[in-house]
């Protein structure tokens, strides 16, 4: 059968996942207003913009912390018209690049208990469809947990994704992207991972993410 390797990492111990309450951090209001310094985020690509946590009092944040590049926004409640979006990716806060969970909540812990505003710097994806067709390796490392928001490429090498890379040079997927669904399967990540082992044609929803 063909196949791509996979970085599971199940025995290493579940991450968490959950809202940014999970270490006593007040919960995040999202602003409503879609603007920042003047300027409206983009449909895609990097940009800043600030939570004001002056007056906090429900979250309206949860993030998925699998891959230290890139802390992904998964839910989003009730801000649709808000600065950020589901499947964003926070790189930074107030300046400083994020590498830890650790970091991110202490810094959201510290702006909610000195009432002051907290900078975050964003990476909004391009959502990209990549067609392979088998016999042949994938040709990719892929990382997940059991609660992750699809799963993100780890590394590519020679294989099908490869290919498609090179003949899509525009478009090309590269380390740290996230594949959301497989032939339009969504769900847990497990049950995408099978797809992609058993199905001969794939279609994968990649979130690209501009380096």
């Amino acid at each position: 059968m063909d196949s791509c390797k996979c970085c599971i990492a199940e025995s290493s111990g579940e991450m968490q996942f959950g809202p940014v309450t999970d270490s006593a951090v007040s919960a995040l209001p999202l602003s409503k207003d879609t603007s920042f310094g003047g300027k409206a985020t983009p449909k895609e690509g990097k940009f800043e913009t600030e939570l004001d946590l002056s007056n906090v009092d429900e979250i309206g944040l949860e993030i998925d912390y699998t891959d230290t590049e890139n802390f992904i926004v998964k839910r989003v409640s009730g801000t649709a018209d808000g600065p950020l979006q589901v499947l964003d990716a926070i790189i930074a806060v107030n300046g400083e690049r994020l590498t830890t969970k650790q970091i991110f909540m202490e810094r959201v812990k510290g702006a909610a208990n000195s009432k002051s505003k907290l900078q975050l710097s964003v990476n909004r994806p391009a959502e990209t469809q990549v067609d392979l067709q088998k016999p042949g390796q994938l040709g990719i490392t892929i990382n997940y947990k059991k609660n992750s928001h699809g799963f993100w490429v780890s590394t590519i090498e020679a294989g099908l994704l490869e290919k498609w890379n090179d003949a899509n040079p525009a478009t090309k997927v590269a380390p740290h992207d996230r594949i959301v669904a497989v032939n339009g399967a969504s769900g847990p990540p497990a049950d995408m991972l099978n797809v992609l082992k058993e199905e001969s044609t794939l279609k994968l929803t990649v979130m690209r993410y501009s380096a």
